[in-house]
């Protein structure tokens, strides 16, 4: 028998939080293509902080958002980048985002049967 000894320090938590409004940090911003239909993907990983995500056993968790970057749901992507002040025409690199201060809304649901937290909306902070 092999003898494992995992290091389990940077597990990510998905699971529910308060829905509430926290103050987030964007930590990393990279491009995919989506399985089911080859979308390309911009998918963020904020990372909470404060005092409310304080209070709430919140702080450092990093939470993640997908956005389009074709199509129809680009108005998500949108909705992103006036949050962080950068044009539309203007963002052309991922690590524009990185480091960018703002305030994301996030609700609970469901997903392969386990509850887990989703970043509903991104504002200005």
């Amino acid at each position: 028998m092999t003898q494992v000894l995992p290091d389990f320090s940077e597990k990510q938590d998905f699971g529910p939080l308060p829905e509430l409004v926290y103050d987030a940090r964007i930590a990393k911003a990279d491009t995919f293509k989506a399985k089911d239909t080859g979308t390309a993907m911009l998918e963020v990983e904020f990372e909470l902080f404060g005092p409310v995500a304080e209070a709430n056993s919140a702080a450092k968790r990093h939470v993640i958002r997908n956005f389009p970057l074709a199509g129809k749901g680009t108005g998500f992507l949108a909705t992103l980048l006036k949050a962080v002040d950068i044009p539309e025409p203007a963002f052309r690199d991922t690590n524009q985002l990185v480091g960018k201060v703002v305030k994301v809304a996030t609700h609970n649901e469901t997903y392969e049967g386990e509850p887990r937290v989703k970043i509903k909306n991104v504002m200005k902070p």
